[in-house]
């Protein structure tokens, strides 16, 4: 529950105007500490300013902190919609770099690490995650649920799709909640087209289509997924149905520009 609670404060600051949020410290006691500054040394101690006074914190007295969000994460945003992927690498970089210890260093490092792994560059995606593991310890995945997923494909792209399946396919059935289970069905099928076992790829697509609907964005990936294998398997009428799907359904979806010719 308290990892909830933190995370909800976490969606409810990041969307608020960067002159309104606040900083705060979660501390390991359960406390949440409103802060008008956090400097954050290598090793993981803060100096936190609070009502003008300088507190300092051991690494082992806080959860995380939530500093102020760094610009380079909406400039990394802008530029990865017009294309520039290496300036936006660039970018989240130095989010990593200046946002250490704050919660935005694995925003950041999450963003980077996924688009590593899409490249196929496996390395250098896990050692983005690794970064974060350092800083946030055993409470990484559970302050940062997005991790999971980028591991997964970390670990795709790195070729370890067959040490990773037996898990997924666990998942698939026991995970507690259905974005899970949608996730860990896809990365199953991206293995098998790793692989090029298109038609398992496409059982499970099709799977997360059909019974996935109500996780938007889990089944708008699982739409263009299955068109897209089908085309593969040079089957274009049934590539086209689920094309015009994606198209209707999510029309601002990133995934309709992804759509062969």
């Amino acid at each position: 529950m308290k990892h909830l609670k933190t995370l909800l404060a976490t969606v409810v600051l990041a969307a608020l105007p960067l002159s309104a949020q606040q900083l705060i410290v979660y501390m390991a006691d359960g406390r949440e500490i409103p802060v008008e500054k956090i400097l954050a040394r290598p090793n993981g101690d803060l100096v936190a300013t609070a009502n003008g006074q300088q507190v300092p914190l051991k690494r082992e007295q806080y959860v995380r902190a939530l500093g102020a969000r760094p610009g380079e994460l909406a400039q990394a945003t802008q530029l990865i919609a017009a294309g520039d992927v290496d300036k936006a690498k660039a970018m989240l970089n130095s989010a990593i770099r200046k946002s250490a210890f704050q919660t935005w260093d694995a925003v950041a490092a999450i963003q980077l690490a996924d688009l590593y792994a899409k490249e196929g560059n496996g390395a250098s995606a896990n050692r983005t995650l690794n970064t974060i593991k350092e800083r946030y310890g055993d409470n990484a995945e559970s302050l940062f649920p997005g991790l999971q997923l980028v591991e997964w494909k970390t670990m795709v792209a790195q070729g370890k799709g067959a040490e990773l399946e037996p898990e997924l396919t666990k998942l698939v059935v026991e995970a507690p909640d259905r974005a899970t289970q949608a996730n860990a069905q896809m990365i199953r099928g991206d293995i098998k087209a790793a692989r090029a076992d298109f038609k398992g790829a496409l059982l499970d697509y099709l799977r997360t289509v059909y019974f996935y609907e109500q996780q938007p964005a889990e089944h708008e990936q699982a739409l263009f997924k299955t068109g897209e294998t089908f085309q593969k398997l040079g089957e274009t009428a049934h590539a086209k149905k689920y094309f015009d799907q994606l198209k209707a359904k999510y029309p601002q979806s990133e995934f309709i520009a992804k759509i062969p010719n």
